[in-house]
């Protein structure tokens, strides 16, 4: 009986830029596997002292995937692995990528718990960096996991289960890549629902007065604030069981042409218009905010969840978050906004606010 041994695609004089642009490698060798068995030849055969980096989406601000000599992408690594029907327990390749997560879970009438804004990351980037969503009852993706499997440094596999030892489960979720190359992430899920999305502008000191009774109103709940302006766009979705009537009523429902209206050509744009004019003449921001703030309709629609929670995201931006106490939020952003006037800032970017989701 003969045994093949696959190779797994390896290129050269590949370079590597982050989805923000804000980071960018030229690495020795550029990895792409498509079962584990590749990933573990990839590790072991790997020169003595030599690192390796491995990459998801690319959408972390951050340079932690970006190397310099080997890196591995987990592109080819994606899909399902197994479903539990009963336990509602997904076990997914660590190169899937969020976008496509909705379309494999339908027939089974599951989804994912929560989600944030944008659905480009990998499976295994997602929860590796701790990315979330909102709703301070709902945890992010890391809270969500029910075990890992990754290859070490010496090639071997390592699983780790929810069930057997927890308090190990979560030690290795948020790794950042540093021990091992995640291949596999199992996932708690839940019966597929939509959301009631109500937004619309409001005055900022009216969010801020009331921003921890908003918080606890709804499932999920954020604010986006134009800065030099007085004037924040909200957005407050209710999660709602197929079938089950929208309270107050059934909303409209956006279709297509209206989501490529108000997400592309309003949302991206007509933003990256007015970020192009506020870098050329950048003492037109204040103007350009509060034309942007004053635009901003109210709009009450329902969906199933992702489409709600994700929109699309054409501008190109680097970000960077902080976390502090939901109490402590108004007087935090009250703060910013003084700091901007001291120091004559001129922001374009709207900021996004929202309650911090629960840990585990």
């Amino acid at each position: 009986m003969t045994f093949t041994i696959s190779e797994p695609e390896m290129r050269t004089g590949q370079s590597f830029t982050n989805w923000s642009g804000s980071v960018s490698t030229n690495p020795t060798a550029f990895y792409y596997p498509a079962t584990i068995e590749e990933v573990q030849r990839i590790v072991r055969t790997l020169p003595a002292g030599q690192s390796v980096r491995t990459v998801g989406g690319g959408h972390s601000f951050t340079p932690v995937a970006a190397g310099t000599q080997a890196m591995i992408s987990l592109d080819k690594l994606a899909g399902i692995m197994r479903i539990d029907t009963e336990t509602k327990r997904v076990r997914f390749l660590a190169g899937t990528r969020l976008h496509r997560i909705p379309e494999y879970l339908q027939p089974f009438g599951l989804a994912l718990a929560n989600q944030g804004d944008i659905d480009v990351q990998s499976v295994a980037g997602a929860i590796s960096t701790s990315t979330h969503g909102t709703g301070i009852e709902w945890t992010g993706f890391a809270g969500t996991v029910t075990g890992i499997s990754l290859i070490d440094a010496t090639g071997e596999r390592r699983d780790y289960s929810i069930d057997p030892d927890p308090d190990m489960l979560r030690l290795v979720t948020v790794s950042l890549g540093a021990l091992g190359v995640v291949v596999e992430v199992e996932m708690q899920c839940v019966d597929a629902f939509d959301l009631l999305a109500e937004e619309g502008a409001e005055s900022l000191d009216a969010v801020l007065d009331s921003w921890e009774e908003r918080s606890r109103a709804v499932d999920h709940y954020e604010a986006f604030w134009f800065p030099h302006t007085g004037r924040a766009m909200v957005k407050s979705n209710t999660r709602l069981a197929p079938g089950v009537r929208a309270p107050g009523g059934e909303p409209k429902v956006r279709g297509k042409l209206t989501r490529f209206l108000e997400d592309d050509v309003i949302g991206n744009g007509a933003f990256a218009a007015s970020l192009a004019v506020a870098r050329a003449i950048p003492r037109t921001t204040p103007v350009l905010n509060n034309i942007a703030a004053s635009a901003m309709a109210a709009n009450r629609y329902r969906s199933r969840a992702h489409d709600v929670f994700a929109t699309p995201r054409r501008v190109r931006f680097h970000e960077m978050e902080f976390a502090v106490p939901l109490e402590a939020g108004p007087e935090a952003v009250r703060e910013i906004n003084r700091e901007f006037e001291r120091r004559n800032w001129l922001i374009p970017f709207p900021w996004s606010c929202a309650p911090p989701p629960r840990t585990m």
